[in-house]
């Protein structure tokens, strides 16, 4: 996989953790808009944006988390 570059802190930490759990992060190369990229399950197809620029950093970075963490169970 390449590596993904957040410009923010919390958003690559969380992002981080959403690699560890297995699910997919996928960049949008050469965008600068509201949407950095997305999440993506491989085992329901689903998917949830990832901002660039979140109006609360720790919040956004907190439900991609838990959105990963409910994705992870539909794995197993």
């Amino acid at each position: 996989m390449t590596r993904w570059e957040h410009s923010k802190k919390q958003i690559r930490e969380a992002l981080a953790v959403v690699e560890s759990l297995g699910l997919e992060v996928v960049p949008k190369p050469g965008t600068h808009g509201h949407s950095w990229g997305f999440l993506r399950c491989s085992a329901c197809g689903d998917h949830k944006s990832v901002w660039s620029t979140p109006k609360n950093l720790d919040n956004h970075a907190k439900e991609l988390v838990r959105w990963a963490s409910r994705h992870t169970h539909k794995e197993r």
